[in-house]
Order: structure tokens, then sequence, then C-alpha cells
């Protein structure tokens, strides 16, 4: 907060500003009947070239930061550009099936939704990726539920296992590979809890590939 006739309370530029008005004028004759300390001169002059360093680093720096997020920009709408296009030739293509689309990241992977609604009460939609820094990120719906039971299994598991019950989505499934550096198959299936107690339809199974 600015304070009345102390200009170190100012922004960083007037300060800086009024630094350099002490630093030229410390030596002025003017001044004579104000002492200031050789050791407090040396001081001041250590301090001004400290700040006039400190302050052009970081004026280049944003004038970096500026120009690298406008570059960025620009190559992120140009490859938005190109990968539609992209993506629409691939997607047309003969041999192109939902799966390929899936391996390449073209299209979500989802469980195959069935009616929403049955005699038994809902059915949880999975969708979800696996992510290119590890894991996997799963989305569902929540009709009129508290929460989600989510389960997993993977390799080695003689049946799903109970993962968390999740109240918001997406759900992060960090958990490390069985053994490094192998990619695993990781299978999910999720069920509405609505007073604390489950209800409705277990999902179909999401089937994702996790591979870092």
């Amino acid at each position: 907060m600015t304070k009345a006739n102390d200009p170190a309370s100012g922004t960083q530029d007037q300060f800086v500003d009024n630094h350099d008005q002490l630093m030229n004028n410390m030596s002025n004759p003017l001044i004579a009947a104000v002492t200031i300390s050789p050791a407090d001169q040396a001081t001041i002059t250590s301090d001004n070239g400290s700040l006039h360093t400190k302050k052009t680093a970081r004026d280049n720096a944003v004038g970096t930061a500026q120009l690298a997020t406008k570059d960025f920009g620009n190559t992120l709408t140009n490859s938005e550009k190109n990968y539609r296009n992209i993506r629409q030739r691939i997607m047309h293509s003969p041999g192109y099936t939902r799966a390929i689309g899936e391996l390449l990241g073209l299209e979500r992977t989802q469980s195959t939704p069935a009616a929403e609604m049955s005699s038994d009460g809902p059915t949880p939609v999975l969708r979800g990726k696996a992510l290119d820094t590890g894991g996997a990120e799963i989305k569902s719906n929540k009709a009129d539920a508290e929460a989600v039971d989510l389960y997993c299994k993977r390799d080695g598991d003689a049946d799903f296992v109970k993962l968390d019950r999740v109240l918001h989505f997406p759900y992060i499934d960090t958990r490390p590979l069985l053994v490094a550096g192998k990619p695993e198959k990781r299978e999910y299936r999720a069920k509405f809890i609505r007073k604390n107690q489950p209800y409705g339809n277990m999902s179909l199974i999401l089937t994702l590939i996790v591979s870092a």
C-alpha cells in the first residue's frame, strides 16, 4: 500500500526512479547540509547497480514470455487446424475403425452406452483416456446419484477391485504400471451411489491401455 511521503511504498518502477534520483544527487553540493556517510554511499551505489541489473533481466523476461505466448498461440491455432484436417482424412480411410481412432486419440474411449435407464435403474456411462504423463483419466455421468463407485481390474486381479467412491469427475487413476515400462490393460466399471447405497446397474466395461 502506498504511504504518503514514502517513495519506497510506490510501485517497483517508481522506487527505481526514486533510487536513481538519490544515486545521482547524493554528491550534489546543494545537499551539503546533510551527511551521507561513505558507507551509505557505497550501499546506495551497490543497490542501484543491482536494481538496474535485475530490472533489465525482468523486462527482458517479460518481453520473452509475451513473445513466447504469442508464438505458442499461433502455433496452436495452426496445429489445431492441421489436426482437424488430418483427423478427417484418417477417419475417412477405408480401413478406419473406432478402435483405431481410440488408439490414435482421435476419438474418446468410452464404454458402449446401453440404455441409460433400465428396469433396474440408471446405468453409468464411462468415458476415458490414457494420459501421456501416465495413468488414466476417467469420466462418468452421475444422473441423480450422489457419487459413483469406480472399480478396476488389471492383469493378475481375480475380479474388479474398488478404486474409490468418486464425488466429482474427472477421476485420475495415478497408479504406476505393474511392471515399469510395460503397457498394461485396465478395465473399469462403475455403479451409482444414492443415500450411501449402490443402486441401478453396473456400467459396461471401459478398457484402456496405459503405457506410461
